[in-house]
């Protein structure tokens, strides 16, 4: 026990006197960076995007200190940071020890432009340590959409395939009025969304020029990602309905049916298309009149084809 008593106050004894880490002034002691180039998929305009990660590295044996971290655009950049917790535009002072790294991550929001093709927003995050400046490039391709906010859609509406729709807060066709939709057209969804129909819904698309109903978030790590919204949901009042080469995607149940037609015709025919990445059912009927052919339902998590009630 008295060993270990002396052990013990000097190992303490040994930590209170000794010094701070050094702090290098060479200006040969760079920093590096997981990468070079941080790149963002595809994002809507006025939707903020995903996370990105971005690692900082002192490989250095003594500790530097970083004078300023801070983005290039300043207040006015597309760009959001957080460094090691904390958000902000810049950072000062940011000491890093020796063969130690931090974590940037960064997000993007681009505003609405005139444009209706992709387009590329830059900047760069610039770091000043020991006189030197490096930086690391960031872009984003971003693109202009419609946006319905929980809006209900009423007479004979037409959308084409010069800009993508994006549904927030879910969407109704009200009983009596008709949504036509072009050929390669793409209809996304925020999280949770939903298109209820009470009227007619003509989706016309073509072999290679499909109609697409999906999620939207456009990242690749979500790109076959089950439950992104609900689904499209035809309601009691409902008629006369088509999909015809469509791709359904990534939602809770592709198609929902609640019910018998309300006249001689199919409440639904479902032709030549592709519902796929659900995370309950690729077709849900209860009590439902649908004729659906040269489909292809997959990757479903608990049913393809699911009806009930007869």
């Amino acid at each position: 026990m008295r060993l270990l008593f002396v052990f013990l106050f000097a190992t303490l004894l040994f930590s209170a006197c000794r010094k701070e880490e050094i702090v290098t002034k060479d200006p040969r002691a760079k920093l590096s960076f997981s990468a070079d180039t941080i790149l963002f998929d595809t994002v809507f305009t006025s939707v903020g995007s995903t996370s990105r990660q971005l690692k900082v590295y002192n490989r250095n044996k003594n500790a530097v200190k970083i004078s300023s971290i801070r983005l290039a655009g300043g207040n006015a950049s597309a760009y959001q940071i957080n460094i090691n917790g904390q958000a902000a535009t810049s950072a000062t002072d940011v000491e890093l020890a020796g063969n130690d790294s931090l974590n940037i991550f960064l997000k993007v929001l681009i505003d609405p432009n005139a444009s209706n093709m992709p387009f590329v927003v830059e900047d760069s995050i610039l770091f000043s340590t020991n006189q030197n400046e490096q930086s690391v490039q960031i872009r984003a391709f971003g693109q202009n959409a419609r946006f319905i906010n929980g809006e209900t859609l009423s007479g004979i509406i037409n959308w084409d395939n010069s800009l993508p729709y994006v549904i927030y807060n879910s969407a109704l066709l009200s009983a009596g009025s008709q949504l036509n939709i072009a050929k390669g057209t793409k209809i996304y969804f925020h999280k949770g969304s939903t298109l209820f129909i009470a009227g007619t819904l003509i989706a016309r698309g073509e072999a290679n020029e499909e109609v697409i109903f999906s999620g939207d978030r456009l990242e690749q790590i979500y790109s076959d990602e089950p439950g992104q919204w609900t689904g499209l949901h035809f309601l009691r009042s409902s008629s006369d309905n088509l999909l015809n080469h469509v791709e359904i995607k990534n939602a809770l149940a592709g198609v929902r049916v609640d019910s018998l037609s309300v006249n001689a015709n199919p409440k639904l025919i479902l032709a030549n298309s592709i519902i796929k990445n659900m995370q309950v059912t690729g077709l849900l009927m209860y009590n439902a009149d649908v004729k659906a052919f040269n489909n292809l339902i997959f990757n479903c998590g608990q049913f393809l084809v699911y009806g009930v009630l007869g």
